[in-house]
């Protein structure tokens, strides 16, 4: 799939405020779980996130997982003839973790051209690798891969273990709007 989006873009710094606010604020307008237990989910991710930036000083989520076993995949896939598509994947027998390397320089050299010069760093695509990785390895350490707690915890857990100054939840709203055809303004 290849991104043909005109440059017409909704303000993209609306986009970063809204989705720069704390987990437990935009997981609110993403998830019927109640605040409490989304609370509860972004403190556990949190501790995590801790836990292995202590123990793993320095490393970022791909060679962590490779110190723990968890074989790491580069590939580029779309699912149901381009219409599903997503950053990552991962299985648990054996341990592994997909990351669809097609789709995130796509966006990243999309995102290149719109980010200010001061956001483009969290648009790299080093940088979304990392993210993905990140969101992955929490489903593989904490053996959950589906349901919304699953994945506001592995979204929580990939912003606090990167440093993303917003929710890995703009890469997919990004992302699908642009697979659909739909832009974002930058001013």
């Amino acid at each position: 799939m290849k991104f043909n989006t005109p440059i017409n873009f909704t303000l993209l710094t609306d986009l970063l405020k809204s989705y720069g606010d704390v987990d437990e604020i935009v997981f609110k307008s993403h998830s019927s779980l109640d605040e409490h237990r989304i609370a509860e989910i972004c403190r556990e991710s949190g501790r995590l996130s801790a836990h292995l930036q202590l123990h793993h000083p320095g490393r970022n989520a791909i060679e962590i997982a490779a110190q723990l076993g968890i074989s790491v995949q580069k590939d580029t896939w779309e699912i149901a003839a381009g219409k599903v598509i997503y950053f990552g994947e991962c299985s648990h027998n054996p341990s592994v973790i997909r990351l669809n390397a097609g789709i995130i320089r796509q966006l990243s050299e999309l995102m290149n051209q719109w980010a200010g010069e001061s956001e483009r760093q969290w648009f790299s695509e080093d940088k979304i690798l990392d993210v993905a990785a990140a969101h992955e390895l929490y489903h593989l350490i904490e053996h959950h891969v589906h349901g919304p707690a699953a994945e506001l915890g592995a979204h929580s857990f990939a912003r606090q273990f990167t440093g993303l100054p917003f929710s890995p939840l703009l890469y997919h709203v990004l992302l699908a709007n642009l697979s659909k055809g739909e832009g974002f303004k930058y001013k």
